[in-house]
């Protein structure tokens, strides 16, 4: 917000005393407003809240008077038109235990009394700087007025800190506050963390970090853990540039870190890797020879080696790196030149965060990695942690509850549940993702490619999206499409084990055998090779197009090895009972003969009695009557049936509303407070019969009277004329 913005505002100021109003009034004029109108009690102003749009009110407590300032924050809480008001308070220091209660209802700053015009234009000024430097937003500038009140109560500072932090995630400088609390409550390491994360986002605040760190510093030694230690036995180092690499290395030495391995590019960790254990930790460079980090990173992870936390050290990340950054779950972002304490920090931060999160973002990697290895009993315990320590997280909060009805198969819900987040302004890249999975299950693929082409146009060039959306166009039968989309990610990374494997897929849904051949035996895990292909048959032979579907199985059986591979065991079943469908008898005993060898008993079971079954029908010349429960088609995953999913509503991420009135939740009893909120004000009168009252406002020390007849809602204006006056607000 700029300065002649704000002072642009429509301005009420509210003190029962003639002697005071006018100092107010002359004070807001000396700093550039000129809409201004003085009001002798809160009662007298309710008819212009309800006509004319004020936007600042500066009011005493009147604690006393038959309407007080917590009564008028209720009033704007309750009525919607009016939550942008904003309400400053001067109190006197008997006056002073309202304040919590009313910042709880959203007041957006607290002055002392008594006051003369030197002080009073002092705060004002004060006030207009804050306005410009926050751009306007009334809840960072309150909290300016809150935590001093929160001095002696370490804990709700604390809190309300956490929850600032959380509602700005990008404001570096709400960091510092955070990390003054946990160095009070003895939390060092924490503390440190957090102060090298802000400098990581925003490199300006190096001075106030220091003059933090040096507030502190004789209370304890810089050190990993209790020990000076890092609490890891393994680390990998990736960089180009020998003197990072053994700057690092020192580090990690000197934090006890018992074998570390450096590579100079991505290939060659690559190659190492295939032979040897997963490191504790990876520090890497973004830009590196051979084989980049991104594709590093995402090739890690589709063959299973993703479960090391990875911190990136650059000054190339971009910043439209940073979803495809986040979405690949790497935990920090280090910018070089970095200072030896600085990475230290990060070093402490991650590794802490990654074994006991307590962060938003920590928490959330952790149960989304945890959901992923269908270790759903852990998940469960850290999201009773998160609903715990962050519970205005509201979107957030849905897209993990979406994750764990996607979990445990509850499509439908998850999908309901992903909506909700999305339009409470949650859109980030691993929502969109979980919800074109969702509607990949539903069978909605049109809405799928739309919502997956979304998150394209966040983070790009992710491997394991392209793959799914090229498996979706083949679902919908565009083969061209299918392997188009194929090709962009053969250019990015052929050896990619999830390219690999759509490649697989794809080659057996439409037919390409020197597709399949080329990548069949780098399937990897083998026994999901019919995750994709057999489930899309056993959709097509349900929904009445038997004939497409055993086409399907003709292909994948004419690919896969004749004996001893499960895969063909269920691929020929399956196509078994896709013949009894069509009543095709001869087909069915010639794809189920005496040399079809199973290794799964269940499975030899179910194909022993459809072939016996087969042979008595054959015999009397009768049709094959298929059981439901006892010849259903073997799926790998299972499908669901297709259902429209509601629009995808773009909604911006919102911000807490009213000052600090949804991140600051003052509860303790009070029955002063609890008196002077009892009595609700009404800004809408039930009176119906015609009355007279004279309202009376005060401007540059002038009176203007309006005489209203009739009822509030309509009423009647007398005009005033006062030459050379300023812009007045007007009663009607």
């Amino acid at each position: 917000m700029s300065a002649s913005k704000f002072t642009d505002q429509a301005i009420v100021v509210v003190d029962p005393s003639s002697g005071v109003r006018p100092v107010m009034s002359a004070g807001l004029r000396k700093i550039g407003f000129t809409n201004v109108v003085a009001s002798a009690s809160i009662l007298e102003i309710l008819p212009l809240l309800k006509t004319q749009k004020v936007d600042w009110i500066i009011t005493s407590a009147l604690i006393k008077s038959k309407a007080n300032v917590l009564q008028l924050l209720k009033l704007i809480i309750a009525v919607t038109q009016l939550r942008e008001l904003k309400i400053s308070v001067f109190v006197e220091p008997d006056e002073s235990f309202i304040l919590l209660k009313a910042f709880s209802l959203g007041l957006f700053s607290w002055h002392q009394r008594p006051f003369n015009g030197e002080s009073f234009d002092a705060v004002v000024a004060l006030i207009k700087k804050q306005m410009v430097q926050y751009s306007g937003d009334t809840t960072l500038v309150a909290a300016e007025y809150l935590r001093p009140l929160l001095a002696d109560r370490s804990a709700d500072l604390l809190a309300f800190n956490h929850k600032m932090s959380a509602a700005y995630p990008e404001r570096a400088d709400l960091l510092l506050p955070l990390a003054e609390c946990q160095f009070r409550n003895a939390e060092h390491s924490k503390a440190r963390a957090l102060l090298w994360k802000a400098i990581q986002m925003d490199e300006s605040l190096d001075a106030s970090v220091n003059k933090i760190s040096e507030r502190y510093s004789d209370r304890e030694a810089f050190s990993g853990s209790e020990d000076g230690k890092l609490d890891i036995k393994s680390c990998v180092v990736i960089d180009n540039d020998s003197a990072v690499q053994n700057g690092i290395l020192g580090l990690l030495q000197n934090c006890g870190v018992e074998q570390i391995d450096v590579f100079s590019d991505g290939l060659s960790y690559w190659t190492w890797q295939q032979d040897n254990v997963c490191p504790d930790l990876i520090v890497m460079e973004w830009k590196i020879p051979k084989l980049s980090a991104p594709l590093l990173i995402q090739r890690l992870k589709a063959s299973g080696f993703g479960g090391a936390p990875i911190i990136v050290h650059s000054s190339l990340v971009q910043k439209s790196d940073e979803s495809l950054l986040k979405e690949m779950g790497v935990m920090e972002v280090v910018k070089k030149p970095f200072r030896r304490d600085h990475l230290l920090n990060c070093l402490i931060g991650t590794l802490r965060q990654n074994s006991r999160p307590t962060e938003v973002e920590a928490l959330e990697r952790k149960i989304f990695g945890l959901l992923e290895a269908g270790k759903l009993p852990e998940a469960t315990g850290f999201m009773q942690i998160y609903v715990k320590n962050h519970a205005n997280q509201d979107g957030k909060r849905k897209h993990l509850e979406a994750e764990f009805a996607f979990a445990t198969k509850n499509y439908k819900e998850a999908r309901e549940l992903a909506n909700t987040a999305i339009k409470l302004g949650n859109k980030n890249v691993s929502l969109l993702n979980l919800l074109g999975k969702v509607l990949l299950k539903l069978r909605d693929f049109s809405t799928a490619l739309e919502i997956f082409n979304i998150a394209n146009n966040i983070a790009p060039d992710s491997i394991a999206r392209l793959c799914t959306i090229a498996e979706t166009h083949e679902e919908m039968g565009d083969t061209g499409k299918a392997l188009a989309v194929l090709e962009k990610t053969t250019t990015l990374d052929a050896e990619n084990q999830k390219v690999i494997n759509t490649k697989v897929n794809i080659g057996l849904s439409s037919g390409n055998a020197e597709m399949v051949k080329e990548s069949f035996d780098k399937f990897r895990p083998s026994e999901n090779i019919l995750s994709f292909i057999n489930n899309r048959a056993v959709g097509l032979i349900k929904a009445g197009e038997i004939d497409q579907g055993i086409k399907l199985y003709g292909n994948v059986l004419s690919t896969l090895p004749a004996k001893g591979n499960r895969s063909r065991e269920v691929v020929a079943y399956n196509l078994a009972l896709a013949y009894a469908r069509k009543n095709d008898l001869s087909s069915l005993l010639a794809t189920l003969t005496d040399d079809t060898v199973f290794t799964d008993s269940v499975l030899k079971a179910k194909a022993t009695s459809l072939v016996k079954r087969a042979k008595v029908a054959q015999d009397n010349n009768k049709t094959l009557n298929l059981s439901t429960e006892s010849t259903a088609e073997i799926v790998v995953k299972e499908s669901v049936s297709s259902k429209l999913i509601n629009e995808f509503v773009k909604v911006d991420g919102k911000k807490p509303d009213f000052c600090c009135h949804s991140v600051f939740l003052w509860e303790e009893k009070n029955d002063l407070v609890e008196a002077l909120t009892a009595e609700p004000l009404k800004i809408f009168t039930k009176k119906k019969n015609r009355f007279c009252r004279q309202l009376q406002l005060r401007a540059s020390g002038r009176f203007f009277c309006c005489v209203l007849k009739g009822p509030l809602r309509a009423p009647r204006e007398i005009p005033v004329t006062i030459p050379s006056s300023p812009p007045l607000l007007c009663a009607t």
